[in-house]
């Protein structure tokens, strides 16, 4: 029985994943994600849509909810089943409101189409080919890796990870205890391409924070309006200087409450993730406090953040702390945001660059593959430097990197 892998778009850049995995009659996608800003693929969204014109897929599952793993939902047929994790739902419901795209509301809403699955031991059978979700840490909260297995045989899809956010301390012992050897690794690898510095982290991204706070009363933060680590960071920044916290957005803040609930219920729950004394914007405006940090999430349109540089000019002495990819504030980067980086410069020497990436290092990368000790393969996915994973301290398991081609058929004999 033919058991095999098709990396459709992934292998040479990052985001915008779409991989196929297939055992005899049984055809399922992991992702199907829409390409990142600035990115030059020769695997356009159309080619993506359309590979359910050329094949009948059985499911797709969705590992978390950035928009370059799950923004091609509206291209997957209605008659194709979707799979994601409950809080993975939850968000991407409230960010489907927040642009009023009643379409895809539906679309998620409908039982009959889109599950929301648990975690291990739980798993999903799709004819002959058993998917077991497990957590990963990433800037994704709960985001998903999955361990496919078919005839005898074992696939570790591991999505987005890394090890240094607030629940990364499980990564390997659960891999190690739950998941053990595997035949192929499909594994992620974002940082490979950028400059090897030293990794900073949730807990010190709080220090940090903290000593920015202390030196200003007002504080203006960017940052993604869904990564939880950080923005709990932040939070217990503000918190360390007796700062109330605000948010601008009303979907930011209702995200924020769903974050809360949802990691609180959870059994051991950090402190760390309580946001309940987050405060809405029309708070901020009721009181305008001189004390504060306040959150300018990525939901903001251009223009709401040209109108914002205004208001924010009669805080004098503010800063501005900047937590999102470099790229997007650099001149001459494909990503680059002039309305952005002008808004980020207006703050002169008070804005602080300040973020921790959502992907493993090169030493976490390493200790993943040494974890899992694939037998046959591991094929590089995510990533602008596939032939970097052979550089990785993984001994003789450097053999067994293979590098595909978008759209190359991988056969796990």
């Amino acid at each position: 029985m033919e058991f095999g892998i098709i990396i459709h778009r992934g292998t040479k850049q990052i985001g915008g994943c779409a991989t196929e995995i297939f055992m005899e009659h049984t055809r399922i996608l992991i992702d199907c994600g829409c390409e990142l800003e600035g990115s030059r693929s020769e695997v356009s969204d159309d080619d993506i849509g359309a590979l359910f014109l050329q094949k009948r897929f059985d499911a797709v599952f969705f590992t978390h909810y950035h928009a370059d793993h799950v923004g091609l939902l509206h291209r997957i047929p209605p008659n194709v089943p979707l799979y994601m994790g409950d809080f993975c739902w939850h968000v991407l419901c409230l960010l489907a409101e927040g642009r009023n795209d009643m379409e895809q509301l539906a679309v998620l809403q409908d039982a009959t189409r889109t599950h929301r699955i648990s975690y291990y031991p739980a798993f999903v059978q799709i004819g002959n080919i058993k998917v077991t979700p497990f957590y990963v840490d990433h800037s994704a909260f709960l985001a998903y890796a999955y361990l496919i297995e078919a005839d005898g045989k074992r696939i570790f899809y591991s999505g987005d990870v890394r090890n240094h956010g607030h629940i990364g301390k499980a990564l390997l012992p659960v891999l190690t205890k739950y998941v053990g050897q595997v035949d192929v690794l499909v594994l992620e690898g974002t940082t490979l391409a950028r400059e090897q510095t030293a990794t900073l982290n949730e807990h010190g991204l709080i220090e940090r924070a903290t000593d920015i706070m202390a030196h200003h009363d007002a504080n203006f933060l960017i940052c993604s309006s869904t990564n939880f680590d950080s923005l709990a960071s932040f939070h217990q920044a503000a918190k360390n200087n007796g700062i109330p916290v605000y948010i601008l957005s009303p979907i930011g803040w209702a995200l924020c409450e769903l974050f809360t609930k949802t990691a609180l219920a959870h059994k051991n729950a950090s402190p760390l993730f309580d946001l309940r004394d987050v405060h809405s914007y029309k708070e901020f405006r009721d009181v305008w406090p001189e004390r504060f940090l306040l959150i300018y999430s990525t939901l903001l349109g251009r223009q709401d953040l040209t109108t914002h540089k205004i208001q924010v000019a009669k805080y004098t002495g503010a800063s501005l702390i900047y937590s999102l990819w470099d790229g997007y504030v650099q001149p001459g980067l494909p990503a680059y945001d002039t309305v952005l980086a002008d808004f980020v410069n207006s703050f002169g020497t008070r804005a602080y660059h300040l973020h921790t990436t959502g992907h493993a290092d090169r030493a976490t990368l390493a200790a993943v593959i040494n974890a899992l000790k694939p037998r046959q393969a591991i094929l590089p996915i995510h990533t602008e430097r596939p032939e970097a994973y052979r550089s990785l301290d993984i001994g003789d398991t450097s053999s067994k990197v293979v590098l595909l081609k978008d759209g190359e058929t991988y056969a796990v004999s």
